[in-house]
């Protein structure tokens, strides 16, 4: 079920959540909130934003969660532009951003911040 799935994404090896995207696809669960879900944070933990990204464009109803999960990827993988981007997108869905939001928002910024000072 779902939360087999999930669970087994949340604690598995890249190549083994690759296999175990295989099974997700074949068994119609990519449709699945919090499956979806479990397949950005895999990508996006395993430095794979691009991957992350595609799985949480396909999802067709995303929740706060899943919107949370892309734009903390973004951000521990050094793309704070794009997690900022990925909010405003959020807010032009009309979503509420949640405390998590917030977080990564300021981590976000704090390292453009130092990226910025760096260049200078």
């Amino acid at each position: 079920d779902g939360f087999t799935f999930s669970s087994l994404l949340s604690a598995c090896l890249m190549e083994q959540g690759k296999q175990i995207h295989a099974i997700v696809f074949k068994l119609s669960f990519q449709f699945d909130i919090p499956v979806a879900t479990a397949l950005v944070n895999m990508y996006a933990k395993s430095n794979h934003t691009t991957a992350a990204r595609e799985c949480f464009e396909s999802m067709v109803v995303r929740n706060v969660v899943s919107w949370n999960a892309m734009i903390v990827g973004y951000g521990q993988n050094g793309e704070g532009r794009e997690a900022m981007r990925l909010v405003g997108e959020m807010l032009r869905e009309n979503l509420k951003p949640d405390e998590l939001t917030f977080a990564s928002v300021l981590s976000s910024c704090a390292e453009l911040s130092a990226v910025l000072e760096i260049k200078q």
